[in-house]
């Protein structure tokens, strides 16, 4: 039986009344609690110097770094910190395909190596594919990096344009020329690519966009100063990415989603999983690594390149890049964290 129908018998729309409206109230107390705890960290982080509160294996500014070709910081520059878990001695081939193609796109990209064993030698992969390579222990997740990223090199909130990204997807599989124009017409300072439901409605975080005057908020600034290093991806993305669209609705700052949710009715959730035809349909230019590498029984990949083909994408540059990126010499010493 159809909702359309069921709302039309007496007793049925009554039970369904009475869930819609449970399920308004938790998700409004929810949202409650979020911006409550989300204002209280921020207001913490305003009044003092937030990394000095914490213990040294919780600052992210307090973690092993080692620069291997130290950033120059120029003005007026869009800058992308690329935050990449090194698995063997170089970057996987999916990473510098991704950051290659934002140099092109006009980014001044830093490479942020995220490593178990932040001094053992690495293969630069040169300046064709990121101006500067940084190496960071592994904590905190992406969340650590960028965070600790602010805390090292303050110019990067001078930026004309800062793009956060990590490694979880693979692409762009197309020119990205129409969604940055987008952007730059857009009246919006904070963009997601993606807008998922799973949780609460958020934009998710592999992807986040700044502009200028986002950059000079006072309170995303703050808010950064609040990120620790957690040792529970769980645990970051309740603290930090479900709260991207709460956290700009407090900070002032008008934000959009590049993809914005659609319905849909057999998962009304995350869509880089449950509704990955339609977004490549929509021309969203990049697809999830760990929905190739570790797919749920009920999706359908069997026909993944082709679908992308179909809808405009380089399926087969992505079919190469996986294959390269998790060949056995790739991860033969641990599994990527992103």
């Amino acid at each position: 039986m159809s909702l359309r129908v069921a709302y039309k018998i007496p007793f049925l729309a009554r039970a369904l009344r009475q869930r819609d409206k449970a399920r308004r109230t938790v998700e409004i107390l929810t949202r409650k609690n979020v911006e409550l705890a989300l204002r209280l960290q921020l207001a913490e982080a305003l009044a003092r110097d937030e990394a000095c509160a914490l213990p040294d294996d919780q600052a992210p500014a307090l973690t092993r770094w080692r620069d291997i070709r130290e950033p120059v910081w120029t003005s007026n520059r869009r800058v992308c910190v690329y935050v990449c878990f090194v698995r063997h001695d170089r970057v996987a081939p999916h990473a510098a395909h991704a950051m290659a193609a934002l140099r092109q796109d006009g980014f001044y990209v830093i490479c942020l190596a995220v490593r178990n064993d932040v001094d053992a030698p690495m293969i630069d992969p040169g300046p064709e594919v990121a101006d500067a390579l940084c190496a960071r222990a592994n904590a905190g997740w992406d969340f650590g990096a960028w965070a600790a990223m602010f805390r090292r090199y303050p110019q990067v909130w001078d930026a004309s344009g800062l793009l956060l990204m990590n490694d979880s997807v693979i692409g762009p599989l197309r020119a990205m020329d129409d969604i940055w124009h987008g952007i730059a017409r857009s009246p919006a300072s904070v963009f997601g690519l993606v807008e998922s439901l799973d949780v609460q409605r958020h934009m998710q975080s592999f992807w986040m966009f700044y502009k200028a005057e986002a950059l000079r908020n006072a309170t995303l600034r703050a808010f950064w100063r609040t990120v620790r290093n957690l040792a529970d991806k769980d645990d970051v993305i309740a603290a930090y990415e479900v709260n991207t669209i709460q956290l700009c609705e407090i900070a002032g700052l008008a934000h959009e989603a590049v993809f914005p949710f659609e319905a849909d009715d057999r998962r009304p959730a995350n869509p880089s999983f449950w509704g990955w035809r339609r977004l490549a349909a929509r021309g969203y230019p990049f697809i999830k690594t760990r929905l190739l590498t570790e797919t749920p029984d009920d999706i359908d990949l069997s026909d993944w390149v082709a679908v992308l083909r179909a809808a405009g994408l380089d399926g087969e540059r992505a079919r190469t890049l996986l294959a390269a990126s998790h060949s056995p010499k790739e991860t033969a010493c641990g599994r990527a964290r992103w």
